[in-house]
């Protein structure tokens, strides 16, 4: 058999990536939906996220992506002379990859972007998360005409920091995983659980 054309590799992943945010969208309800004010906000310790820092730091993650997209809709991606180098975007996409990937054994510490409220968050924050992961599956549509091996976006953090885009979205749905998980570990030691069950 031969390659498949770049443009049905990128649709076979967009569709990938979608139905991974869809199904976190859906673990998110159903672990999350109901819980109280104080049961979101509940911490293991003063070290551990809440059920809703660990949303609200995906919100703002995710959230911080749009600009990014649309310099690159605009034609206003990486200086040329960064993604022409040899390995250097691959490089930090898999980087990036294997710090966000369930399992991992080295803890990265969030950026500060990308920390959450420090403060008891509302329980609107869930809903927001919700609308969030509508957006960046719309984000999909609208940049499904490049080529996502191909095109590259900067890091929110650093614009040194690059990687194509099929890996910024193969980034950003194994976050949402990791964290997902992260939240259900408080949820499963949390002592107000059983008030809602």
């Amino acid at each position: 058999m031969g390659t498949p054309p770049a443009a049905q590799v990128t649709g076979l992943n967009q569709q990938t990536w979608s139905d991974s945010i869809d199904q976190v969208s859906a673990d998110v309800r159903q672990a999350f939906s109901g819980l109280s004010l104080a049961q979101l906000n509940w911490k293991p310790s003063p070290r551990v996220w809440s059920i809703a820092q660990c949303l609200h730091h995906l919100l703002v993650t995710n959230r911080s992506y749009g600009p990014k997209f649309t310099q690159l809709m605009e034609g206003r991606g990486p200086a040329k002379f960064w993604t022409a180098l040899p390995g250097w975007a691959k490089l930090w996409g898999r980087l990036i990859y294997y710090s966000v990937k369930p399992g991992t054994s080295r803890f990265f510490p969030a950026p500060t972007l990308f920390r959450p409220e420090a403060q008891p968050l509302d329980p609107a924050v869930l809903q927001e998360f919700l609308d969030e992961q509508e957006l960046l599956k719309s984000w999909l549509a609208r940049l499904e005409h490049l080529d996502f091996e191909r095109s590259y976006i900067s890091s929110p953090i650093n614009p040194l920091v690059m990687y194509s885009l099929s890996d910024a979205f193969r980034i950003l749905v194994t976050h949402e995983r990791l964290h997902f998980l992260q939240a259900s570990r408080v949820l499963a030691t949390n002592p107000l659980r059983s008030h809602v069950e």
